[in-house]
């Protein structure tokens, strides 16, 4: 597998993040940069016309398939998942407001590849669902490592279908890529957690989002 050098990120666990660190891109095709690209949260959260809920379709897609950067590793190789993982992180950047060239980088991955890096950057021994790697560029937004394995394990015990937990996983990364943090205070959670919603609302997508789901857990 390909490895980071660490300098700033955050790392996603059970629904919610840690700071850790890294510069470079996991993805071999990924290429350094040097400005932090920002969205302030109006730019989510602001009314618009794609309020709609529409489910894109490949044609349709707001920004093209080069602005993710998809690789696989370990057991997800040829798994069948990266073609629609591609499109759904497509239009997650469109439903973002992310039109000025930024791009992604998506590796999906198995419990093996996912725990070696938990464990490396987080002396965490144990497989995680997601991993979440903003970059200092100023066109790449940074990377993105979402376990297969536990995502399907985590969508039966939500009773989700497995391309809905990924879109879950890939919404709370992202706005974390952008620079939501649900861990600064109560405002900044729930700006994350409606933000999560209004983007899963506005792209037609099923299921709740991960800060939404935490509170449900802790309420309960």
């Amino acid at each position: 597998m390909t490895f980071l050098s660490v300098a700033s990120g955050l790392l996603i666990h059970g629904g919610l993040a840690v700071a850790i660190s890294r510069s470079e891109p996991i993805s071999m095709f990924c290429s350094a940069r040097s400005l932090p690209v920002q969205l302030s949260a109006p730019a989510i959260l602001g009314p618009d016309a794609a309020d709609e809920a529409v489910e894109l379709v490949f044609d349709q897609l707001p920004v093209p398939l080069d602005r993710v950067l998809l690789s696989e590793q370990g057991a997800a190789v040829g798994a069948g998942w990266a073609s629609v993982a591609e499109q759904d992180a497509c239009a997650l950047l469109g439903a973002a407001g992310l039109d000025g060239g930024e791009q992604l980088s998506l590796t999906l991955c198995d419990d093996k590849c996912i725990r070696n890096l938990n464990s490396e950057w987080r002396s965490i021994d144990a497989p995680t669902d997601v991993l979440s790697f903003p970059m200092d560029d100023e066109q790449l937004l940074g990377d993105l490592v979402i376990s297969l394995e536990t995502a399907h394990l985590q969508a039966k015990e939500r009773r989700y279908a497995l391309r809905d937990e990924l879109r879950v996983l890939m919404v709370h990364g992202v706005l974390h890529l952008l620079g939501y943090d649900h861990e600064t205070n109560d405002n900044e959670y729930e700006e994350m957690a409606a933000a999560e919603r209004k983007l899963l609302s506005r792209l037609g997508w099923a299921g709740q989002g991960l800060c939404d789901l935490a509170s449900s857990k802790s309420n309960n």
